[in-house]
């Protein structure tokens, strides 16, 4: 009794060393029925039972590890061993030598990737050695049951497990910004067309509204910037308009303060105007007046001399044009 319980606690133990790596399958060997599934929070597991629901075999393209069926017209996959639904499987290649087996109706089917039946595999027992039999996968290339392409899918299937772990470190080193070997991991092969699609579209509307965002800004600086100059054409406006109509007035000159050249051309127009003005002004303005030349004793003599009027007993000589015909009409020289 007591060999029995130290056995059953070092199962127990087992299992429970399998919380942390796989929930479901520690509350699948401590039930040990399927339909169980396990949670880990902080030190303590708590293992649910999942309701069991009628679901159908579902037809794919592809091999999973996994069991396609639907339920309820949804897409699920069935776990092995646990007989959970999931929503996402584990794809894997479909390969004749290790071929997906599930145990449906007292009866084995492996996933080709459509079901067909299968001879069921050896059962292990204890106290008992397995049988082995190896068979070289050379020998099958060379007899023609198998292509050299399926041997070398053969392959990589068989080295994935041993693979994934270091390529999963890779990609944690790469993803916490740590150096990644060249050549060692290729993203395009991650990448389908779609998703490259989507990425290029994804970059194409960022650039747009990066555009649309610096448009905006750009507009809003040239409204400022037209404000400004709007202001400063109304100010010179004025200012303008002020100077031509100091010199021709309320007229239509007045237009040409919108436009600082015309402006400029209607000031030189009249400061020219002004300054020809000014000109025959001088030239038509009397000389200085003379005082009279002649005593006014010898116009008096002379006057009485000739026998003319009392009334022209003075002359006043104004300027020399009138002092130059004087002296033509008296002979003087």
């Amino acid at each position: 009794m007591e060999q029995k319980c130290a056995l059953e606690r070092q199962i127990l133990e087992n299992a429970l060393s399998l919380s942390s790596i796989a929930p479901d399958e520690m509350a699948f060997r401590i039930m040990k029925t399927p339909g169980y599934t396990a949670v880990t929070a902080g030190e303590v597991i708590y293992i649910i039972k999942c309701v069991p629901v009628a679901c159908r075999v579902r037809q794919t393209n592809h091999c999973y590890n996994e069991l396609p069926v639907i339920h309820s017209n949804v897409s699920y996959f069935l776990s092995p061993r646990s007989r959970i639904l999931l929503k996402v499987g584990t794809p894997k290649d479909c390969n004749e030598l290790l071929p997906t087996m599930f145990r449906m109706h007292d009866s084995w089917y492996k996933l080709m990737p459509r079901p067909v039946e299968a001879l069921p595999p050896p059962t292990i027992e204890p106290l008992t050695r397995p049988k082995w039999k190896y068979i070289s996968p050379s020998a099958l290339a060379t007899s023609g049951i198998y292509s050299t392409d399926d041997l070398n899918r053969l392959r990589d299937h068989i080295m994935f497990p041993v693979e994934k772990p270091s390529t999963l470190n890779t990609l944690a080193q790469g993803a916490m910004g740590h150096a990644i070997p060249a050549n060692t991991i290729s993203l395009y092969n991650m990448l389908d067309e779609k998703s490259l699609e989507k990425i290029a579209e994804s970059t194409g509307e960022r650039l747009w509204k990066g555009f649309i965002t610096f448009g905006s800004a750009s507009a809003g600086v040239l409204a400022i910037i037209l404000i400004v100059r709007l202001l400063k054409l109304v100010v010179d406006s004025i200012i303008r308009g002020y100077a031509l109509h100091s010199i021709y007035g309320w007229s239509l000159h007045l237009l040409g303060a919108i436009w600082s050249s015309i402006t400029h051309l209607l000031l030189h127009l009249g400061a020219r105007i002004d300054t020809e003005a000014g000109k025959e002004a001088d030239v038509e303005a009397p000389k200085h007046e003379m005082q009279p030349l002649v005593p006014e004793k010898e116009l008096v003599n002379s006057a009485k001399c000739s026998g003319e009027n009392e009334k022209e007993n003075t002359i006043m000589i104004r300027d020399y044009g009138e002092l130059n015909k004087y002296l033509q009409a008296s002979g003087r020289p």
